[in-house]
């Protein structure tokens, strides 16, 4: 149990800095009034794939059941989970914050 509760621990610390890292690179590119190209272009991108699969569903009467539709919905699917990262690492994400809480209620006490 408490080898479990060290290697989350460990994959949470090494998660919160690879999202503090790249918080603090974005932050010199706005000192340097400069912005993120790649990242904006990858946001765009993603949410042109999102809205070009539920057109051509709409429109090519794409059937969600058939093994094309099933792609499509996958591939939205992906794309938005992507959309959803990136919000989470410019607000914060509440999983982290969820599992952060949820290892801590189950550590023992410091100092005891």
């Amino acid at each position: 149990m408490l080898a479990r509760l060290a290697g989350a621990l460990t994959t949470l610390t090494a998660t919160l800095a690879d999202r503090q890292d790249a918080r603090a690179r974005d932050t010199e590119f706005i000192k340097a009034g400069r912005s993120n190209t790649r990242a904006n272009v990858l946001l765009v991108t993603a949410g042109l794939g999102i809205v070009g699969g539920i057109g051509f569903m709409v429109f090519g009467h794409v059937d969600g059941n058939t093994a094309v539709g099933g792609c499509i919905i996958s591939v939205i699917t992906l794309l938005a989970g992507k959309f959803a990262t990136a919000f989470d690492f410019e607000f914060g994400g509440s999983a982290d914050s969820e599992q952060t809480r949820t290892l801590l209620a189950q550590a023992s006490p410091i100092g005891k």
